[in-house]
């Protein structure tokens, strides 16, 4: 998770209380904030495509990093110590290399989620009474706009990445 979600829940956690991290997939915020308020608990969100980006963004930052770092001391290395600065660059860019190979996939699970949610949705549709078929519609038009919007930034920085390992 990022760290300003993690400073965030510190500051709200008490000596002697628990955190409970949990996924919910909810349409409505009201039961689950009501419920946990009634039994004295605070609820904080935070997306799961906020965390896996977060987490994807830091890890791509420090795959850069290391590998600027490692071509700077390599380039003013020699002998037995550049060879091995050179395998330790290798396996950074192989590292880096990995993390684009999840980011894609992802990309390509977020679209079989959406596709499976609207499929779901559309049945629901298909069944639901005329009061509800509103508010299906809007969930699923919710649904194909969030994973456009996910997809946009996964693609997104994977081709940065792919930049940066070209260089």
């Amino acid at each position: 998770m990022g760290l300003d979600f993690i400073e965030e829940a510190n500051q709200h956690l008490q000596p002697g209380k628990v955190a409970l991290v949990a996924e919910i997939e909810e349409e409505w915020v009201i039961p689950v904030d009501s419920a946990l308020e009634a039994v004295g608990g605070q609820v904080l969100r935070r997306t799961r495509t906020e965390v896996e980006e977060a987490q994807f963004d830091h890890d791509i930052a420090a795959f850069k990093s290391e590998i600027k770092e490692l071509e700077s001391e390599a380039s003013h290395a020699s002998g037995v110590a550049k060879t091995k600065l050179q395998a330790k660059l290798a396996a950074a860019k192989a590292s880096l290399d990995s993390a684009v190979r999840r980011a894609q996939q992802r990309v390509d699970t977020l679209k079989q989620e959406a596709d499976s949610k609207a499929e779901a949705l559309k049945l629901q549709l298909s069944l639901a009474k005329a009061d509800v078929k509103d508010r299906i519609e809007d969930r699923m038009k919710r649904v194909k706009s969030a994973h456009h919007v996910r997809s946009a930034k996964l693609s997104q920085a994977w081709s940065l990445t792919k930049e940066a390992l070209a260089a």
